[in-house]
């Protein structure tokens, strides 16, 4: 019977299989899959081991073309990689690209609770009395 095993491991095992380094593996298994980036990232190292089998490199070698792709993007690490592969998708349009956050200013604050709570003087109007309904509760009560 198979073994249940976290997410996060199965992404490690996953990203193994793919020919990623073990420090590739420990910084990206945090993400999901399914983001376009990742994805990319994810093809173009299958693209690479596919390549390095063809031409039958040892492990070693195949370690070392691999530092030379972090030496000519110059990436430092994973995450440097990563960031790389996310501009890369935000320039193809697969990724939304990161919107500015807008400045708190006091008086649009001001502004926006004056608007709640005015939307809130209107939800709170009595409701309607029902025909009937002191007569309903009388009826209730004396039982």
């Amino acid at each position: 019977m198979a073994r249940y095993r976290p997410v996060r491991q199965h992404r490690y095992n996953v990203l193994g299989n793919e020919g990623f380094t073990k420090a590739e593996r420990q910084a990206l298994s945090e993400f999901a899959f399914n983001l376009p980036y990742i994805k990319l990232m994810r093809q173009d190292r299958r693209e690479l081991l596919r390549d390095a089998r063809k031409e039958k490199l040892s492990a070693k070698d195949f370690r070392s073309r691999i530092e030379q792709v972090y030496y000519i993007n110059d990436w430092k690490d994973a995450f440097a990689m990563m960031r790389d592969y996310r501009n890369r998708s935000i320039e193809r349009g697969e990724y939304p690209e990161r919107k500015p956050r807008k400045p708190i200013i006091r008086e649009d604050l001001q502004e926006q609770r004056r608007l709640y709570h005015a939307k809130q003087r209107t939800r709170r109007a009595p409701p309607e009395k029902i025909p009937g309904h002191e007569e309903y509760i009388r009826r209730h009560r004396l039982q």
